[in-house]
């Protein structure tokens, strides 16, 4: 299954395409034809490249959410049981004696993961997002959900690029769509700055 960042690929390309196809039907000229027989020829021929354009960047955005949706399930396979007590306890007391005096002390939510199990792992899944929104964090759950799935990563390697894709996947999506919304508006400069922000690490608090 393509990645997020080869669909974004997949639509700049589409971009070049139509806009290629746009030049080509603006210099269609049949000599047999009318003035207005040739607009008309002109005119046809551009929307026939623009409903190429749309129908290939619909198929790019449902083949994105399939890639979005198979990476949220790998995430939630490797998610905290919320039906389990004695896991929940475990949990917590990771979370309280193990993640959060190293928050308290001045680290950053990666060092203070740096040596967690996946109790510990999990109940920073479940509370730092609190405890960084109470901090003033804007993005607390994106930055705490990278995170964590980057330890999980470390502690599951059976499954470490699935995770590190999941990692990634939110700030991703989030390119994907700038790049799909620029080669709409047929602006693939924009488009391809985009495109080369992908695997930017977004810093974790």
């Amino acid at each position: 299954m393509p990645t997020l960042r080869e669909l974004a690929n997949q639509a700049i390309a589409a971009g070049r395409t139509h806009s290629q196809a746009r030049e080509a039907a603006a210099r269609m000229r049949d000599d047999r034809l009318s003035a207005q027989g040739n607009e008309d020829v002109r005119y046809q021929a551009s929307q026939k490249a623009t409903g190429a354009l749309q129908a290939e960047l619909a198929a790019l955005r449902q083949a994105a959410t399939n890639e979005a949706n198979r990476l949220l399930s790998v995430s939630q396979a490797v998610g905290p049981d919320l039906k389990d007590a004695a896991a929940l306890m475990r949990q917590e007391q990771g979370w309280r004696n193990n993640v959060l005096p190293l928050l308290e002390a001045g680290e950053p939510l990666p060092v203070a993961l740096g040596h967690a199990d996946m109790d510990a792992v999990h109940g920073a899944a479940r509370f730092a997002p609190t405890y960084f929104r109470a901090k003033g964090s804007t993005d607390a759950d994106v930055l705490v959900s990278q995170t964590v799935l980057r330890r999980q990563a470390d502690l599951l390697p059976a499954h470490a690029s699935a995770l590190l894709e999941a990692a990634s996947a939110q700030t991703d999506a989030a390119l994907f769509s700038e790049v799909v919304s620029s080669v709409e508006q047929g602006d693939q400069m924009t488009a391809g700055i985009a495109a080369s922000q992908f695997g930017s690490s977004v810093p974790a608090e």
